[in-house]
């Protein structure tokens, strides 16, 4: 007959696999907010050609709201994370999926630019408050696994940069509307919101475990450090780059080479597939040097292509002046974890 010891240590193991179960399906779920948040950045960008035409914008103004949203999510970060001290994470998390899930409904009502800029803004302010507070759970929660956890979030973004542009595509080609892939993913993600606040618990989002790290393992005392700054000039130079060409590639392809939405939408995807190994970026990060990591990976991930795209019999070739330019393709996801 086992003895009481025994009752209650196999009652306490039972616990705790029944707790780490809901502990993952709850990052499930969050997974999912992410995922779609992520999705959710190309709809300016996929259906610019049809929002440029319904609000009578210039190709400058629609160049200038298609990225937008990153200025959202640079006024946000700061006060997200305040806002994170103050309350929780959970709170944060359910108001960044609310706010950039209600800007997303609310682009069907803009009339013009500057409405539809000011929504652009909210939805990135929504993003950012995302952002931050789930790589702040997922690290402090799973922390003796914390370079996986944050590497499978940044796997969910780039399934969401893959799912994302595909969706959008399809569901406007199928329905002959540009609002329709908008209520699509802003009706979604209200649905996530509340089933956030119904299952997520505090326990999960606002524990405060820590990883076993040596305290050799450096860091700067401030902000304002050599490697804070160089990196903060290269992120700057990174989304100058990227998301200028993300964001009106699409009009490109429907504009001058004639894809119809779906096909825009079976091409950018492709672009997310690198975040896909965000993972095991991260595992490399974590057994050797950041410095050498992040400098491969940057070398890795340039390279000087002969842009070309063919289209019904058409082709068309960068102009010469690009052709031999080096391009990113795609930054060291995932890498850096210290």
């Amino acid at each position: 007959m086992a003895t009481s010891t025994e009752v209650r240590a196999a009652a306490s193991v039972a616990q705790a696999s029944e707790t780490r179960t809901m502990a993952l399906a709850m990052f499930g779920l969050l997974l999912v907010s992410y995922t779609l948040m992520s999705a959710d950045r190309y709809l300016i960008s996929m259906l610019g050609t049809d929002i440029r035409a319904a609000l009578g914008l210039t190709l400058p103004q629609m160049g200038a709201l298609t990225t937008m949203f990153t200025l959202g999510i640079g006024i946000a970060g700061l006060p997200a994370g305040a806002l994170i001290a103050r309350t929780s994470r959970r709170t944060v998390v359910l108001l960044g999926v609310a706010l950039f899930s209600l800007a997303t409904l609310l682009f069907t009502q803009a009339t013009g630019f500057f409405s539809m800029f000011a929504l652009i803004v909210l939805q990135g302010v929504g993003m950012s408050f995302l952002v931050t507070a789930m790589f702040a759970l997922s690290a402090s929660y799973f922390s003796s696994s914390r370079v996986a956890a944050l590497g499978i979030v940044n796997v969910c973004f780039g399934l969401g940069s893959f799912v994302g542009p595909w969706a959008v595509g399809n569901i406007r080609t199928s329905t002959g509307s540009w609002q329709a892939p908008m209520l699509a993913f802003g009706a979604t993600g209200i649905v996530i919101a509340i089933l956030i606040a119904l299952a997520v618990r505090s326990w999960f989002t606002e524990s405060g475990g820590t990883a076993a790290h040596g305290d050799s393992g450096g860091g700067a005392d401030t902000l304002w450090n050599r490697n804070t700054l160089i990196f903060s000039v290269l992120s700057a130079l990174y989304g100058l780059t990227v998301y200028g060409f993300l964001g009106l590639y699409p009009t490109f392809l429907r504009d001058v080479m004639k894809f119809t939405p779906a096909e825009v939408g079976g091409i950018m995807p492709f672009f997310g597939l690198g975040s896909l190994m965000a993972f095991f970026g991260g595992q490399l990060g974590d057994k050797f040097s950041t410095k050498i990591v992040v400098s491969t990976s940057s070398i890795k991930t340039t390279g000087c292509p002969r842009m070309r795209s063919t289209s019904r019999g058409r082709t068309w070739k960068a102009p010469r002046t690009l052709r031999n330019r080096p391009v990113l393709l795609w930054p060291p996801c995932g890498v850096v974890r210290r």
